[in-house]
């Protein structure tokens, strides 16, 4: 197995590092930047898959990544999946993965939830300032304008 250094601060705010490690491949469901610009930097073999039909400018279709996510040891996955309803095949996918993360605002910071599940690690938010995210979306703004009224939180869970 090689290693990859993915920086702290896609996850939690921090500029540490943090090893992780992977065998081949990477799979990231969304074109999750910066951490898609991070991963690219180590030079890993990295398959980035966004709700598209055909492949376009270093993007595969969303459709083509449960047959990815299983040759891969590290699959990223949003809480989009969750939302749009591909999380229960895209986890099955993930089954033989080393690693899975669930990353994004709308993760939910639930090890129950996730306990008959691959995933290995939960990144998302909690609320620091509630009258500020509430100002933010009913001003319509997204991810951007209510991260300062936010703290980012990992759980690790463990493995099944």
């Amino acid at each position: 197995a090689r290693e990859l250094l993915v920086a702290m601060h896609l996850f939690n705010g921090r500029s540490r590092f943090d090893e992780v490690r992977y065998d081949e491949q990477i799979v990231v469901l969304d074109d999750e930047e910066p951490l898609v610009a991070a991963i690219r930097n180590t030079g890993a073999e990295l398959k980035i898959f966004e709700r598209i039909d055909a492949p376009a400018d270093g993007l595969l279709p969303s459709a083509d990544a449960p047959g990815w996510i299983g040759k891969s040891a590290l699959a990223i996955l949003t809480a989009t999946s969750i939302i749009n309803g591909t999380a229960g095949d895209l986890l099955e996918a993930a089954a033989g993965c080393a690693q899975v993360v669930m990353l994004g605002p709308s993760t939910p910071l639930s090890e129950e939830i996730f306990s008959e599940t691959p995933v290995t690690r939960l990144s998302g938010v909690t609320v620091a300032d509630a009258e500020g995210v509430r100002r933010a979306v009913s001003e319509g703004g997204g991810t951007r304008m209510f991260m300062p009224y936010v703290n980012k939180v990992n759980l690790f869970l463990p493995r099944l």
